[in-house]
């Protein structure tokens, strides 16, 4: 299985997410859903890491 992640830019554009979600396994994490600190952005990674 492969695995990918796309972290650019500085405003939120979930066009590619919309495209892909119905086909592969999906998430969004960090700044993307909630403006926040970089230790929770990783720690959602982290906890998405771990399920997947």
């Amino acid at each position: 299985m492969d695995y990918f992640v796309i972290a650019f830019g500085s405003i939120s554009d979930h066009k590619l997410y919309e495209t892909i979600r119905n086909k592969h396994e999906t998430y969004l994490i960090g700044d993307v859903v909630k403006t926040g600190k970089i230790i929770d952005a990783v720690s959602e990674g982290y906890a998405i890491g771990r399920i997947v």
